[in-house]
């Protein structure tokens, strides 16, 4: 009895020690996963060592350090910028405190650019730059899916909610379907920052596109674009109908 007793607490034992340099092997692990920085510019660093990359899409590069003065083009989320100078104050735009920075663009453009939407990287450090590009708008196509998240129909003429009807969820996959021509489409949806544009890569009842815009005073809209008309999308008042219901009524599915 004393040996099975001592047996087990043996055996107790050293399956702690085990599960405690199991997790002592993964947090090394974590701990030791490269991930790309933004860099933070200390007081009297130079400017010169830096390239800026943008993190948003659609991004105004302007003539002058000021949000009135004219734009010169849109710049693409995930540019690379040479940085030739900075404004000598923070200035606040909304919510945001940063700088203005004059930056020429890769086809040899100047102009300004708010440093909210951009961060800095180490001149020699191209890798660093790309994989901080990427990270951001990673980031940026999570946090759109987020938002855009839950059920959406079309709107008709008079205001009133249309057959057309889409389901986006978080994990940037869709179901879309129409209650007058029974067909449900499900797949994944491709996202495109610059254009403010998402595809429906199995198709959907009402095309395969729907374009986005945000604004503070009714968030984020959608609507469908096809043969020069826009069509409005708005969150829907009506519940998502389950796959269970549509094949039950006869839905002709595609995948």
């Amino acid at each position: 009895m004393r040996r099975s007793c001592f047996y087990s607490r043996f055996m107790r034992v050293q399956s702690f020690v085990f599960a405690a340099l199991l997790v002592g092997i993964t947090v090394s692990f974590v701990a030791c996963k490269p991930k790309a920085k933004s860099h933070q510019l200390k007081k009297n660093e130079s400017i010169d060592n830096f390239v800026a990359v943008t993190t948003i899409g659609d991004l105004n590069l302007r003539i002058g350090p000021h949000q009135e003065t004219a734009r010169v083009l849109s710049l693409s989320d995930g540019m690379v910028l040479e940085v030739l100078e900075r404004s000598e104050e923070k200035v606040h735009i909304g919510n945001n405190h940063d700088f203005w920075y004059h930056v020429r663009t890769p086809n040899g453009i100047t102009g300004w650019v708010y440093g909210s939407f951009l961060i800095l990287v180490e001149k020699g450090d191209k890798k660093k730059a790309a994989e901080i590009a990427i990270e951001k708008i990673r980031e940026e196509k999570i946090k759109l899916m987020k938002s855009l998240a839950g059920f959406w129909s079309i709107n008709t003429k008079d205001g009133n909610e249309g057959h057309h009807k889409v389901v986006i969820y978080e994990d940037g996959s869709y179901l879309a379907y129409s209650t007058e021509i029974k067909r449900a489409y499900q797949g994944d949806i491709e996202i495109f920052l610059k254009e403010k544009k998402l595809t429906f890569k199995n198709g959907a009842t009402f095309g395969r596109e729907l374009f986005y815009g945000f604004s503070e005073q009714v968030g984020y809209r959608m609507y469908s674009s096809s043969g020069g008309e826009h069509k409005p999308f708005e969150r829907s008042s009506d519940k998502p109908w389950p796959m269970s219901k549509l094949k039950s009524d006869g839905y002709k599915i595609f995948k």
